[in-house]
């Protein structure tokens, strides 16, 4: 999404019900053996607005700029994605606040 004053804006969700079960945190495509980067960690200039969801309601986290999360990365709680996919969990979100 772009804004009127021509900032990017991307949303990452995640649904309530999952963060219950894996932790909540927000996932990156970075690489690995597809070779696809997600675009928010290649061209980082934007905000990021990282939303729970649950059903129809949906809770603000946060919102921050995308060059800001890219140290705060870490490996995804299932084994089979830590090639392809970088996590960032809500404790490490909230202590930068």
């Amino acid at each position: 999404m772009i804004l009127d004053n021509g900032t990017h804006l991307a949303v990452k969700s995640m649904s309530v019900e999952q963060a219950k079960k894996y932790g909540a945190s927000w996932t990156f495509q970075k690489g690995g053996k597809s070779g696809f980067t997600d675009p928010l960690l290649s061209n980082p200039n934007g905000f990021i607005a990282f939303v729970l969801v649950n059903r129809d309601e949906v809770e603000l986290v946060a919102v921050k700029r995308a060059e800001s999360i890219i140290p705060l990365l870490k490996d995804p709680v299932l084994d089979r994605l830590k090639d392809e996919k970088g996590c960032l969990y809500i404790e490490d979100l909230k202590e930068k606040e």
